[in-house]
Formats: C-alpha cells, structure tokens, sequence
C-alpha cells in the first residue's frame, strides 16, 4: 500500500495489543509512522483487541496463528510477557514475517540464540525494542563522545525508577514469566544506553534487594560496570520509589565538563537537559566555590518520538533490503549482560564478560 507521498508502506501486525502496544507503540509509532501502517492485531484479551482494532483502524484476528496468517501482514511487533517471546517469534519467522520483539527478547540466552538462528534461517529481520536509542538526546551524547567534546571520559550513571507495587496480573514480578525485576525490565534498558556511549561490558559487581516489595523477583538493584573504552558506569533501578520523585536520571562526566538530564530514560520522546563544556580546565582551586562558576547551562534539542523513530528505522530497513537497525544479537548480548549481573549479585563477586 502507498502513503500519501507515493512510498510504500509497510503492514505491521500485533502480537500482544492491550499492553505497551495499546499505550505507546501503536498510537505513537505504528500509527504515524510515514512507512507503515496497521493491518491486524490479536491478545489474549480478545475484547481488548477488538477494541485496539476498532480505535486505529485495523483487524481484530483470535489468534497468533490467524495474524501470521494475514496475506498483509508483513511486519509483527511482539509485546507479549517475556516468556511467551520464543515460540512467538520463531513462529513468526517460519511464516515469513520480520519481528520487532520488545526487550528482553526471551528468558534464557539460549532461547534468544534460537529465536536469532530460525530468524536467520527464514531469512527475516528481528529487531529488539531499545527504543530509546532513537532519543535524540542519547543520539547527540554518542557523538560528542565520539568528537571528546566532554575531554577524557570519566565515569556515566542511568538511573530508572517507578512504583510497581504487587497486584493481580503483574507479570513482572513472576520470575518464570518475567525472568527477573527491575534489573532486567529497566535496567536493560539504562545498560543498552550507557554501551552505546562506551562500548560493551567487560566486567560487572551488584547487589539486588528487595527494600519495599515482598514479591520473588528484586525490587531494587545497584550495579557497576566496566566498559570497553575502560570508563565506569553506575546503574541503580527500583521498583519501589513512587512516580512523583522518579526523575529518570542520566549523568555522564568528563575530564573538560558534564552531561545532566533527566526523563529521557523513560518512554517520553524528549528530556530535560543541562551542559556545562569547557574549552579548558584550570588549575587546582582550594576553595571550590563551584556555586560561584556557573559551568551548566541548558540544552534543548528539537525532538521526535522514539516509537515512531523506531518503526520507521525498522520498516525501512525492510524496504531497502538493510539488517535492522537494532538487531538480534545486540539483545542476545544485553541478556548475557544481564544474566552476568544477577550472578554478580548473587555471589557477591565481579563477574567477567568474554
């Protein structure tokens, strides 16, 4: 099917509607997306889909094996509990379909490395849902760091936090079904974006608790890492601070200045940044009357949303024949990472990553 300018669009189909699907990913990215648009949608929830379908304009079908049916189907989004991610893709990529999985793209690295080799068999991309590459804030850091806009790098911290209190249907704080708490729900994310800044994972040391929530997987989780470029990063995420005094932190430090911002580890299209860059560092100051330099001033970038960045990188990347653009493997390494870090934590020793 054509836009409105004359270019091909992609059909997407949705596995997993009534979630994050419903509140982010269609309405923001599917939908307004310049080369794709919505054919089909299922969920267990059949009325909930049905309803999905009704308000953006697409199909209600009753199950998976009916939507990887659909002749217009030629992308799926994946947004269903995390355990069901395996059978759900590999029978995606067996009908021919390219897969856009939210994160994690499985439980296990081993069922990710199989969901990877029967996508590659079937010759269909899979993508990994790291939307949050696609901030442009996130964006513009990599390439000051890339330029050493900020000097030496010294040191970066992610932080995501929200509260997630114990309730009928939370899927996340069953280990079977989400692998783990807020390590591995956010804090893949904060990971996935302090590598990209730089590079992958050589080492890590945690702890995980359960500081507020009595439930089986850690609401809380502190950890360090040591990346490629030699440069720490703290990670922290909780599921037990209430939304008002969550701020989504984001700090990366250097020899010649800093990078503050808040809420753009989050699923927001912007931030709330402020830059202090120095041409030059002076010499010791006893006094450290920092109140009185000022080096901080704000920064504003023009943003986009980052559902919408992410379909459209992904759908374009089917129609010129490109890999995705966050692919597979990069989800099978962030899992590996995670997986390090649970042992880290539950040994209490640093764990190192090959």
């Amino acid at each position: 099917m054509a836009d409105q300018e004359g270019g091909r669009r992609i059909g997407w189909g949705v596995i997993g509607a009534c979630g994050i699907a419903k509140r982010r990913t269609i309405p923001e990215g599917i939908v307004p997306a310049k080369n794709a648009r919505l054919v089909a949608v299922t969920d267990i929830n059949q009325e909930g889909a049905a309803e999905v379908a009704k308000q953006f304009g697409a199909v209600s079908v009753p199950d998976v094996k009916a939507l990887l049916a659909h002749p217009e189907v030629e992308a799926v989004y994946v947004a269903t509990p995390n355990n069901l991610h395996k059978e759900q893709v590999i029978a995606a990529a067996r009908a021919g379909k390219h897969v856009l999985c939210e994160k994690p793209l499985a439980n296990t690295t081993a069922d990710i490395r199989a969901m990877i080799a029967a996508c590659k068999k079937a010759r269909v991309r899979l993508g990994v849902g790291f939307m949050m590459r696609f901030n442009v804030y996130h964006q513009a850091i990599k390439e000051m760091i890339r330029k050493k806009e900020l000097g030496k790098p010294v040191l970066v911290r992610g932080q995501m936090t929200c509260w997630y209190p114990p309730f009928k249907g939370a899927w996340r704080q069953v280990k079977a079904i989400g692998g783990g708490g807020s390590l591995v729900d956010m804090g893949s994310h904060v990971l996935d974006i302090m590598e990209q800044f730089f590079g992958k994972t050589r080492c890590v040391a945690a702890r995980t608790y359960n500081r507020v929530h009595r439930y089986e997987v850690e609401d809380t989780c502190v950890a360090l890492y040591e990346f490629a470029s030699g440069v720490p990063g703290i990670l922290d995420v909780s599921f037990g601070i209430p939304d008002e005094a969550s701020e989504f932190v984001l700090e990366v430090y250097g020899s010649r200045g800093a990078i503050k911002g808040k809420y753009s580890l989050a699923q927001g299209p912007g931030g709330e940044f402020r830059i202090c860059l120095l041409g030059k560092v002076g010499g010791y100051d006893a006094q450290q009357q920092v109140e009185e330099k000022g080096g901080f001033r704000p920064w504003t970038l023009e943003t986009k949303n980052t559902y919408q960045s992410e379909i459209e990188a992904f759908s374009q990347a089917i129609l010129d024949g490109r890999p995705a653009p966050v692919p597979g493997e990069d989800g099978l390494w962030n899992h590996r990472v995670m997986e390090a870090t649970y042992k880290a934590a539950a040994t209490g020793r640093t764990v190192t990553l090959r």
